[in-house]
């Protein structure tokens, strides 16, 4: 497995680019037939596709889609992991608290950031499917 060629189209090699903030040059050094991806004249193996999204850091399944995502998955991830780091400390921080009114504190605390984690869930994430969905 692995040895089959896959074909992106160019923008989903571009928006791979620039959510690794790596250069082409940098890339060059690893995947020396990258231009010739990008344009078309040759495709990586399925093997080199995936060494590529993980170079890159973006997720091999996205390479797959029509169009590039159009919000930054990174981004979304790293909001996603603060908002959960933020209410695990405050979590835990309550429940080792012993004063009375710093507990009522860290209670309004948590409350404000579940209605933020609510709310970044609710949030619409187009993928890039034509309806909103993969």
């Amino acid at each position: 497995m692995g040895s089959f060629k896959v074909e992106f189209k160019k923008e989903l090699y571009d928006w791979a680019i620039s959510e690794s903030g790596k250069s082409i040059d940098e890339i060059r050094l690893k995947f020396n037939k990258i231009d010739k991806w990008i344009t078309g004249e040759d495709s990586p193996t399925f093997e080199q596709s995936k060494q590529l999204a993980e170079f890159l850091g973006v997720t091999h399944g996205l390479m797959f889609l029509n169009k590039p995502p159009q919000t930054k998955v990174i981004d979304i991830v790293n909001k996603y992991c603060e908002l959960m780091e933020d209410i695990d400390t405050l979590m835990k921080e309550y429940l080792f608290e012993k004063d009375k009114t710093e507990k009522e504190n860290l209670c309004v605390q948590l409350e404000s950031k579940c209605i933020e984690y609510s709310a970044f869930m609710d949030t619409d994430v187009n993928f890039g499917g034509s309806n909103g969905s993969l």
